[in-house]
C-alpha cells in the first residue's frame, strides 16, 4: 500500500495519507483528472488534504509544469472555505501551489485571483496573501513597476481595515515594497498623494496607521526625508502634535519622538514652529485637566530634543530645567518618575553630561534628582527600582563616543561625583562639599547595593543591577571600586551564580560585557595622571580577566559523546 507524507505546522507534526483515500495517481494527467474532478465536484475534506500531501511532495520542477494546467481558483471555489478545517487546508494548498510561482507571475497570470483573495471575509485567506506577496518581494530583482495598480490600491486600502492583522500584514507589505524594491518609495509615495488622506483614511486610527508607517520609512531611509516630506504626507504628524484630544496628541508625539532623532527630520520640525508650539504646551501644563496622562509623554519627548541637542535645550533658556525640577518634586509618582527617567536620558551622552553638571550639583535646580535615585533604589516596588536602576545605569556610563581622554577624565569627574551624591545617606550631609574619601565611600556603597540586588531573587531587578554594574565598569573609578568590593570579582568571575534562572542567557552576557570592560577600562586609563582616575591592575589579575574573555561567555564545556541505544 503506498503512502504519501507531508508536514503539517498548524498541526506540528507529521500527517501520513494512504493513497487509496483517492484514485491512484502515477502520472501528472492523473492528478490533472482529480483536480479537476474536486475542482468541479468538490470532494471530502480527505480528498483535499491528500492532494495537498501529494501537491508537497512534487519537485519544485515538476509543481511548475503542472499548475498552468489547471485553474487554481476553480479548485478553491469548491472548497466551503466557511468551515475552519477547510480554511485551513486551503491555506496549505496555495502555500503549495504558490511556492514556486514567481511575484511577476503570480501578480500577472492569476491578477483576478489575487484581488478577489483580497477581498476575502476570510482574515486567515487575507493575510495568507499579503505574506506571499511579501515573499515574493524578497524573492524578485523586478523594479516597483511590477506590481498593478489596481492591487497596490486595494492592499492600501487594506491599513484601514477593522482587522488588525490585515492592517498589519497590509502595512507590512507596503514598508518591503518601499524599502527592497528599486523606486517602491516613489511608487508608493506617488499611490498615497494622489488621493487626499482624508478621503481614503476617514477615521483618526486609519490616519494615524499611515503616519505610523511613514515615519518608520523615514526612520529607515532617513536620506530621503526630503522625498518623503515634499509629498506632505507628514503633515498629519503636525496636525496630530497640536490635536486637542490627549491621546491622539501623545500617539503623534511619539511618532515626533522618533523622527526628532533623524537630523533633516529635526530640523523640519523646528522650522514649522511645532516645537516651539509644543514647549509652550508643557510650560501651561499644570492648567490641562489632562496633565497627568499627557505630562509624562511631553517630558519623554523632550528629553529626546535635549540629549540631540542639550547647548538648545538646556542652556541659558532654563524653562526646561524649570518644568523637570518641579516635576521630579511632584506628588504625583508617575510624573515624578519620568522626570528623573527624562535626566538620566539626557545624560547618556558627553554633550547632555556637561549640560547637566551645573544644574545637578548641590546648588543646582535638578540636585534632589540624586538624592530621590538613592532613596528609590532602597525602598520602592520592584518596578520602580528597576526604573531607578536604569536611570542610574544612564547617569554613570561613559558615553561611547568620547573624542579624547581629557574629555573622558572630566566626564568620568562629574559621574563619579554623581554616583557618590546619590549614595549619601546622612540628610545633613547632603549639601556639603564631599571630601575624596567620603565620595569614595558613598560611590562604594552604591556599588555594595547593586552586587547585593544583583542576587535578587526577581529576575528584572536582577538584569538591571548587572546592567548598572557593567555601567560603573566604563569608569575608571568604577573599576577601583570593583576591584575593592569583597567578593565583587569572585562573582562576577563565577559562571555557576546564574544556573538554572530564567533570563540566564542575558545575564551571563552582561556579567562577561562586565569583566570585558574592566579589561578595556583598565587599558585606556592606564596612562593618566590623576590619582583618583588612575586603574593599575596586577598581572595576575590582567590574566585572570583575558582568560576568562578568551573563554567566552559560557566558558570552556568538557565535551559529552553521546551514545544512541537500541530499544531492546
Amino acid at each position: 500500500m503506498q503512502h504519501c507524507a507531508a508536514w503539517q505546522p498548524d498541526r506540528h507534526c507529521i500527517v501520513i495519507y494512504n493513497f487509496s483515500d483517492i484514485p491512484t495517481m502515477g502520472t501528472s494527467s492523473e492528478l490533472l483528472s482529480s483536480i479537476e474532478k474536486l475542482s468541479t465536484d468538490g470532494g471530502e475534506l480527505k480528498e483535499y488534504e491528500c492532494l495537498v500531501a501529494l501537491l508537497s511532495n512534487l519537485r519544485s520542477a515538476e509543481l511548475k509544469e503542472l499548475i498552468p494546467k489547471f485553474d487554481i481558483m476553480k479548485l478553491f471555489m469548491s472548497m466551503d472555505l466557511h468551515q475552519e478545517n477547510v480554511m485551513e487546508v486551503a491555506l496549505r494548498l496555495a502555500a503549495a501551489l504558490f511556492s514556486v510561482v514567481p511575484l511577476v507571475e503570480l501578480l500577472e497570470r492569476h491578477q483576478p485571483e489575487v484581488l478577489q483573495a483580497l477581498h476575502s471575509n476570510r482574515a486567515s485567506l487575507v493575510c495568507f496573501v499579503l505574506n506571499r506577496l511579501v515573499d515574493g518581494l524578497h524573492e524578485t530583482n523586478e523594479t516597483a513597476d511590477c506590481i498593478p495598480e489596481p492591487i497596490l490600491r486595494n492592499i492600501l486600502s487594506l491599513v484601514a481595515h477593522e482587522e488588525l492583522c490585515i492592517s498589519q500584514a497590509a502595512i507590512k507589505f507596503l514598508t518591503s515594497l518601499s524599502l527592497e524594491m528599486s523606486g517602491g518609495l516613489e511608487r508608493l509615495l506617488a499611490s498615497l498623494s494622489s488621493e487626499s488622506l482624508n478621503n481614503v483614511y476617514p477615521k483618526a486610527e486609519q490616519i494615524l496607521r499611515i503616519s505610523e508607517m511613514i515615519v518608520e520609512l523615514v526612520s529607515k531611509e532617513p536620506f530621503k526625508f526630503n522625498l518623503i516630506e515634499k509629498s506632505k504626507l507628514l503633515q498629519p504628524v503636525l496636525d496630530g502634535l497640536l490635536d486637542d484630544d490627549p491621546l491622539t496628541n501623545l500617539n503623534f508625539l511619539q511618532l515626533a519622538k522618533t523622527l526628532a532623532v533623524i537630523p533633516p527630520a529635526y530640523n523640519w520640525l523646528d522650522d514649522t514652529g511645532v516645537l516651539n508650539n509644543l514647549l509652550s504646551r508643557l510650560l501651561a501644563m499644570d492648567s490641562n485637566s489632562y496633565r497627568f496622562l499627557l505630562l509624562p509623554g511631553y517630558l519623554t519627548f523632550f528629553a529626546t530634543l535635549a540629549r540631540r541637542n542639550p547647548s538648545h535645550w538646556l542652556g541659558s533658556d532654563q524653562r526646561l530645567i524649570s518644568v523637570l525640577n518641579s516635576s521630579v518634586t511632584d506628588p504625583d509618582p508617575i510624573i515624578s518618575m519620568s522626570a528623573i527617567e527624562c535626566i538620566g536620558h539626557i545624560s547618556g551622552t558627553v554633550g547632555g553630561t556637561m549640560a547637566l553638571r551645573d544644574y545637578l550639583i548641590p546648588s543646582g535646580p535638578l540636585y534632589c534628582t540624586l538624592n530621590k535615585i538613592g532613596r528609590l533604589l532602597h525602598n520602592s516596588t520592584n518596578d520602580v527600582i528597576v526604573r531607578a536602576l536604569d536611570c542610574l545605569t544612564e547617569l554613570v556610563r561613559q558615553p561611547n563616543l568620547v573624542p579624547d581622554l581629557k574629555q573622558a577624565l572630566d566626564q568620568a569627574h562629574i559621574k563619579f561625583d554623581w554616583i557618590a551624591r546619590i549614595g549619601q545617606t546622612a540628610t545633613a550631609d547632603r549639601d556639603t562639599e564631599m571630601s575624596a574619601l567620603n565620595r569614595t565611600r558613598s560611590a562604594a556603597a552604591v556599588l555594595k547595593r547593586l552586587t547585593s540586588q544583583a542576587a535578587n531573587p526577581y529576575p528584572d531587578i536582577r538584569l538591571a543591577s548587572l546592567k548598572a554594574i557593567h555601567a560603573i565598569s566604563t569608569q575608571p573609578w568604577g573599576v577601583k571600586l570593583l576591584l575593592d568590593q569583597a567578593g565583587c570579582m569572585e562573582y562576577l568571575l563565577n559562571r555557576g551564580t546564574e544556573t538554572g534562572l530564567i533570563d540566564v542567557a542575558q545575564m551571563m552576557q552582561v556579567k562577561y560585557n562586565i569583566v570585558e570592560g574592566i579589561l578595556r577600562t583598565s587599558e585606556t586609563y592606564r596612562g593618566c595622571d590623576d590619582p583618583d582616575l588612575s586603574v593599575l591592575l596586577r598581572p595576575e589579575q590582567v590574566s585572570c580577566l583575558r582568560v576568562y574573555v578568551r573563554e567566552g561567555i559560557w566558558g570552556k564545556q568538557a565535551s559529552q559523546s553521546t551514545v544512541a541505544m537500541e530499544p531492546g
